[in-house]
């Protein structure tokens, strides 16, 4: 079934999946994360819940990080960039990740708070983003959101998120030309240049 998955033959792997006698947590990771791969993200979310409400089965943190590109999938941003709003289903994505954690008493790691950050940051909620990366205090997700910080320039965040990575890590250069860019992206060319120096 996992090889159907790879190849892009999600309908193969299916048959397969509906043919098997016992299912574990494995089987159902397995073609949940093939539906998200091949952006059918109703299938997955379907797959998912009949797996968790219907078999009782829990998941796992990979299943987690399988089901997280269903739940704020493209679209999910777009609708949140269009209406303009700080809810919609990026409130439900969080909400999700909430109670998948506390019912299954996942300890999530940097991925799952990775995918978080990710999911904020697309939406344009940076200080939401910020907040969870205050709590993590890694080095991979500061970058995440400095990365960020380019891409809705923000200016007055990169600043503060460069100054925390500079406490974990000050030999990665690639930190001091974003802060630059994003300097020079407001205008702040003499900051720009004296980053990049």
């Amino acid at each position: 079934m996992t090889g159907f998955c790879k190849c892009g033959e999600i309908d193969f792997a299916r048959v397969v999946f509906d043919v098997m006698q016992e299912k574990n947590v494995v089987s159902w990771t397995g073609l949940i994360d093939g539906y998200t791969r091949m952006n059918q993200f109703n299938e997955a979310l379907a797959l998912f819940r009949r797996m968790v409400v219907h078999e009782g089965i829990k998941p796992t943190e990979v299943t987690l990080l399988a089901i997280y590109p269903a739940i704020w999938n493209t679209k999910c941003f777009e609708f949140c960039q269009m209406s303009r709003t700080h809810g919609g289903l990026v409130n439900q994505g969080l909400e999700f990740f909430r109670k998948i954690v506390d019912k299954s008493g996942i300890a999530p790691d940097i991925k799952h708070y990775g995918s978080l950050i990710d999911l904020l940051r697309r939406a344009g909620r940076l200080e939401e983003a910020e907040k969870i990366a205050l709590e993590i205090g890694n080095v991979v997700v500061w970058r995440t959101l400095l990365g960020a910080c380019s891409f809705h320039d923000n200016v007055e965040m990169g600043e503060r998120i460069t100054h925390k990575i500079m406490e974990l890590e000050k030999e990665y250069s690639g930190d001091y030309v974003l802060l630059s860019n994003i300097f020079a992206g407001a205008g702040r060319y003499v900051d720009s240049k004296r980053m990049r120096s």
